[in-house]
């Protein structure tokens, strides 16, 4: 084996380790290739960094750019047999941290699938507008490293999802096509249900994968706290959430445009530190899995209007005693809040914002109302869409202590 070889080959077994490729870049400085050695290090620093607004940061992505404008024909000369396909765009090669491990195909022809043979480590795939079939998926299946698949447009059979259950549990997956949604969830359950059979270094290790995967989460890193994660608009699955049950110091969640059921957001319960849970434009019908997270101090519920949210979806509120910050306001034409949760809510004193949508003319008990009285912290109320501050929140609190 040669020197290169070895050092590709510890590149490949450790992909998130910077190490291996700053080894390999120093080896290529000493024989003869400075260029490509310069391009790793410069792209290394660029996804060591969240300053994207920074002159620093403007400034290595534009040398970066020069570089891989310069020099990635010949970086990617193996790849020779699908130049075509390159200029005509309906291949996009992309690089990250020195190596090619994204690929794009956008409109491409059959042949074009057997580029993925070049690429045994990819991490991202993309493909749209292309025809994919069993067999091409198959082989995607068997990418040992991938971390994110998205397909759009491509004829995408509900029945082809067992082909990509080899997929590896962290692998972020979207399929932007008419597929069943019950087929869907037990696809991601089969498949993400394997983290249960790893190591508790790899269970973590496979959130992180995923996490980083997402839109929102390109800050998390593999050797840092994970504090903060942010599910927006990525049809977030239970089977997902599963993920960050791996993710003890995790404080604050933000689910929006997700798929999340109760059956989810059990696995949220299991976090010991977790102050914050927004969820938005929510799909779940229940909160009660929530009651067990004593830590909680603020938790947001905004419906999407068709799950059947009611008294029975928060039953154990009032057990949140550190809760600050309280959103209910399911929507929609489900049966809704009323004269229950108004008295579990009057049981949290520490509240300081409270944003609630309750069916007032649906109480059995008009004075029900004034189990809010209590609330000696409060802040502000909105009830309704109608908020009270200041003088007239007091106001407003003074005449329910009256009735």
């Amino acid at each position: 084996m040669s020197d290169e070889t070895a050092l590709l080959a510890a590149i490949y077994a450790n992909p998130d380790e910077d190490t291996p490729r700053l080894v390999y870049a120093d080896w290529l400085d000493e024989h003869g290739d400075p260029a490509r050695a310069e391009f790793i290090r410069v792209q290394i620093e660029l996804a060591s960094r969240d300053d994207y607004s920074t002159e620093e940061y403007a400034r290595l992505n534009a040398r970066g750019h020069q570089l891989q404008g310069a020099h990635a024909a010949r970086w990617l000369r193996h790849l020779s047999q699908f130049d075509e396909a390159m200029q005509d765009q309906r291949v996009v090669v992309e690089f990250t941290r020195g190596f090619p491990d994204t690929l794009s195909l956008s409109g491409a022809e059959a042949a074009d699938f057997a580029i993925l043979r070049y690429f045994p480590e990819l991490r991202h795939l993309e493909v749209m507008h292309s025809p994919l079939t069993p067999g091409v998926l198959r082989d995607i299946a068997c990418l040992p490293e991938l971390d994110s698949f998205t397909t759009e447009s491509t004829g995408f059979d509900t029945a082809w999802l067992a082909h990509l259950d080899p997929l590896p549990c962290w692998t972020h997956v979207r399929i932007l096509e008419d597929l069943d949604a019950g087929a869907w969830n037990a696809f991601q359950e089969r498949r993400i249900s394997k983290v249960t059979l790893l190591e508790p270094d790899q269970q973590r290790a496979a959130a992180i994968r995923y996490l980083r995967a997402t839109r929102l989460n390109d800050s998390v890193r593999p050797n840092k706290p994970v504090k903060i994660v942010r599910l927006v608009q990525e049809s977030t699955t239970d089977a997902e959430l599963r993920l960050l049950s791996y993710l003890p110091e995790l404080e604050e969640i933000e689910i929006a445009y997700g798929r999340e059921t109760s059956a989810g957001l059990r696995h949220l319960s299991k976090l010991p530190n977790v102050k914050t849970i927004h969820l938005g434009r929510a799909n779940a019908e229940s909160l009660v899995p929530l009651m067990s997270c004593k830590t909680l101090e603020t938790l947001e519920y905004l419906g999407d209007g068709y799950s059947p949210f009611g008294d029975e979806s928060v039953t154990g509120l009032e057990e949140l005693s550190a809760l600050k910050h309280l959103t209910l306001c399911p929507g929609g034409t489900g049966p809704g809040l009323h004269d229950a949760t108004l008295h579990r809510i009057g049981a949290l004193r520490e509240l300081r914002t409270l944003d609630i949508r309750i069916k007032l003319r649906e109480l059995e008990d008009q004075g029900s109302l004034a189990s809010l009285r209590n609330l000696g912290s409060l802040e502000s109320l909105t009830l309704n869409g109608r908020t009270y501050t200041g003088a007239e929140l007091q106001q407003f609190l003074a005449d329910l202590r009256r009735q």
